[in-house]
């Protein structure tokens, strides 16, 4: 009698090989998770640098003053950070010709910008300079696991990021 092999795995193979792709997911899933919000923390950093580059381009191109300010009452410039930002076009700061852009924060994160003289709004002026005024936007992210990032505006009107708090 002639002896058949059958190739293939058996059905105790088969369960291992589940059992162990279900311990490796499970095991991934959190740190998937933490991945997946760093970046998106990243993301909105790296979405208001934009902005403030779309402010200062528009200072340039337009031959006009540009500012950015926190959201305060009745969609005018306010004090506080949190709630988002507006970009401007116009000289004065409490009367502005034209709201060119507006941007919600996320609730979760905060923002603090801090300047030199102290202000509480960034003004980009006609040459792309900003007027008179070094900044700091530092965001804190509400997951404790991710370091705070800032972007440093020089008076230039240049920007860069850096990722925590040193210096």
């Amino acid at each position: 009698m002639i002896k058949r092999r059958f190739l293939g795995f058996s059905l105790l193979e088969m369960v291992l090989v589940c059992a162990i792709i279900l311990i490796v997911a499970a095991l991934s899933i959190p740190v998937y998770d933490q991945m997946v919000k760093a970046e998106c923390f990243k993301a909105r950093v790296m979405r208001f640098y934009r902005h403030l580059q779309y402010a200062r381009h528009l200072s340039i191109t337009k031959n006009r003053e540009v500012t950015v300010c926190p959201v305060g009452e009745a969609g005018l410039c306010g004090n506080t950070w949190g709630k988002g930002y507006l970009i401007l076009l116009g000289e004065n700061i409490h009367f502005m010709e034209k709201m060119l852009k507006e941007a919600g924060m996320n609730s979760v994160d905060s923002l603090i910008f801090k300047s030199f003289p102290s202000r509480y709004f960034l003004k980009f002026t006609p040459k792309g300079t900003t007027a008179y005024q070094n900044g700091t936007f530092y965001f804190y992210p509400s997951m404790p696991f991710l370091k705070p990032q800032r972007i440093i505006v020089s008076q230039t009107g240049r920007m860069r990021i850096e990722e925590g708090l040193k210096g």
